[in-house]
């Protein structure tokens, strides 16, 4: 045992959110007029971590977490005067800090080494109470007036958050990552069908990133290129409609370039029309027999046609993230009608993820190779180990060695037999 495993715990929750930094953010966002009243550094800890205790979470059990570690008294109407704007701003200053902080993402091997990093680009949906429709208006306003949508991109490889924007539900996907810039560099970014834009598609190209998506079932470019030649009699492809081609193939891929057209821009009043060339891969379903489409721009010679499903399949870690941060985490329970209120929840809960996620890296690093730690099985052991993180960034170093044993010993998945999952360890060998 070594001196610093006493201290693990805290000195990792510390790099993540220092407490000097604290302070200083919360000075320049005038959060505490009175410091002697109100310990800002035990209430962010106890809105981060104090999210994840019990079954149901509410304000009440809130105060009462932030009274009992910070050892004064709060009567309701002052805890409730601290939800403010100003500890919004905080909080939200703090998430970032975090991101910026947060360690390079573990690089991944085989084939897919080659890239930077692996993201997946998604966003949830959070509902509100229906007097905040004003600030994040819903869109099924029979249902749900007022809703927020929280949007992501998350390394697949490491499990960690990498960028966050909320917005309100009637945001479109897209919108939050359509400026994208050189972030993307070396990077492949994983997404769904809502960010279908083929001037994303351009953008990620055009900094040096690469992107894979699934394609729109009524997408029907042009071929203009086949990646592979086929012996014997095979269907000729180059030159020909795409849903022309796909109900006479009999082969288990089909790997070409397509060139599509779309309209750029507005600059100066005019919107001009570009043509590029990506790369289309279809994956043909045994059961069904139907072709599912890819859009690429990472070459055959990169990323083969084979490859191309499994990859794709890595985008489905960011669901997993945001089930752990509704199920555990109670994202979706924001048991307020006021906007101030609602966003300190939010990017505390944001804040709680990237804790939860430095916690896991650390355990990870700590479990033998033949182990895994599943994303889920984690986020509900970090829900119910929260008091006693509490305790331990608060300031109980004898708890932090026996809390650290008892993370290593509870994390990893007892069946050694069952099928490695995304961020332990990957599909297909793509990342392991």
């Amino acid at each position: 045992m070594t001196r610093r495993d006493h201290t693990a715990i805290r000195d990792a929750l510390g790099r993540v959110v220092p407490e000097e930094v604290v302070r200083r953010e919360a000075g320049r966002l005038d959060v505490v007029q009175r410091q002697g009243k109100v310990d800002v550094y035990a209430l962010v800890w106890a809105l981060t971590l104090g999210f994840q205790l019990g079954a149901a979470r509410t304000l009440t059990a809130l105060r009462e977490c932030y009274t009992q570690r910070a050892g004064h008294s709060l009567v309701p109407s002052g805890f409730h005067k601290r939800l403010s704007a100003r500890l919004a701003a905080l909080l939200r200053s703090l998430v970032q800090f975090a991101l910026e902080q947060a360690s390079a993402p573990s690089k991944a091997s085989g084939r897919l080494g080659q890239f930077v990093d692996l993201l997946a680009i998604d966003s949830t949906v959070v509902r509100l109470h229906d007097l905040l429709a004003t600030s994040y208006e819903g869109c099924r306003t029979n249902t749900s007036k007022a809703a927020a949508k929280l949007h992501m991109v998350m390394s697949v490889v490491d499990g960690s958050a990498q960028r966050v924007r909320l917005t309100g539900e009637r945001t479109s996907d897209v919108t939050p990552w359509k400026r994208v810039g050189k972030w993307v560099a070396g990077r492949l970014l994983l997404f769904d069908l809502g960010y279908y834009r083929f001037h994303l598609f351009d953008r990620i190209d055009a900094n040096g990133g690469y992107f894979l998506t699934r394609a729109k079932t009524n997408f029907n470019p042009v071929i203009v290129a086949a990646n592979r030649r086929w012996r014997g009699k095979s269907v000729d492809v180059v030159g020909r409609r795409l849903r022309d081609v796909l109900p006479r193939l009999q082969r288990q891929h089909l790997d070409v370039l397509v060139q599509v057209s779309f309209k750029a821009r507005v600059y100066r009043g005019q919107q001009a029309t570009r043509t590029r060339v990506f790369r289309l891969v279809a994956v043909r379903n045994d059961e069904t027999g139907q072709y599912h489409c890819y859009i690429t721009n990472v070459t055959a010679e990169a990323l083969p046609a084979t490859d191309i499903r499994a990859t794709y399949a890595l985008r489905w870690q960011v669901e997993i993230l945001f089930k752990a941060m509704k199920t555990h985490g109670h994202l979706h329970q924001l048991p307020s009608t006021k906007k101030d209120v609602v966003e300190c929840l939010v990017w505390a809960s944001v804040l709680a993820t990237i804790v939860s996620q430095t916690l896991h890296r650390l355990v990870r690093e700590r479990t033998p190779g033949d182990r895994r730690v599943p994303l889920l099985r984690w986020a509900g052991l970090f829900g119910r180990s929260a008091d006693r993180l509490l305790r331990v960034v608060l300031g109980d170093r004898r708890e932090d060695r026996a809390l650290l044993d008892h993370l290593l010993r509870e994390a990893p998945d007892p069946n050694r037999n069952r099928k490695a999952r995304a961020v332990g360890g990957l599909a297909a060998g793509l990342v392991a």
